[in-house]
């Protein structure tokens, strides 16, 4: 059942639970997969020349020069953040706690609280320079994604993206469906605080 688009908004996720409660009575998954991404703008410009040097010089020797261009953290608006992690921490948060204080309110055992995060936490995404994490949904086609690279100035990109990937091509919100169905079932009841990779071998290359 999906729970709508304010998973920052703490009385609205207090509202999606209760319309789980009142439809079918507890509840036994939380999936959550809340995302916000603000830098979707390609550039060829250099922000930060400086500390993004070595970068640079990756991007310029495989040819590449249009690709997602993060704002420095120096220079990173302070509510620009904190949308980003009302979004991807705040939401998450609320949805577990609003999650946990039904099953105990139920007396449900076994609730399975899924997360979906991003492989941007395991691994520094290239060509485009960046952190080790940021808002990157990671190589998956969603719609924020495909806005981006189904340009035309942006296939370079994408043919980068997909020659990284061992699996040979980008992943599809699809892909994520058998992890989440894992870990939401009996057969994941001895895993807790595990982490499983959906990325098409990326972080292992």
């Amino acid at each position: 059942m999906p729970a709508g688009k304010q998973v920052a908004d703490e009385t609205s996720v207090q509202a999606a639970i209760n319309r789980v409660k009142d439809k079918f009575g507890k509840l036994d998954v939380v999936v959550t997969a809340g995302s916000s991404f603000p830098n979707n703008q390609v550039s060829e410009r250099w922000l930060n020349p400086f500390s993004l040097q070595p970068a640079i010089k990756r991007i310029q020797r495989s040819s590449l020069t249009t690709f997602f261009f993060p704002q420095p953290a120096l220079e990173y608006p302070t509510e620009r953040m904190r949308k980003l992690f009302r979004i991807n921490v705040e939401g998450s948060f609320f949805f577990a706690r609003e999650a946990a204080k039904l099953a105990i309110e139920t007396n449900t055992r076994g609730l399975s609280i899924v997360l979906i995060s991003s492989m941007s936490a395991n691994v520094v995404n290239v060509p485009q320079p960046q952190t080790p994490y940021n808002a990157s949904p990671g190589y998956m086609q969603t719609s924020l994604t495909k806005t981006i690279l189904d340009k035309p100035e942006n296939h370079a990109l994408r043919n980068k993206w997909i020659s990284l990937t061992p699996a040979g091509r980008l992943g599809d919100p699809e892909d994520l469906k058998g992890a989440a169905v894992f870990l939401a079932s009996e057969a994941s009841a001895f895993c807790t605080g595990s982490e499983i990779k959906v990325d098409g071998g990326y972080t292992i290359t």
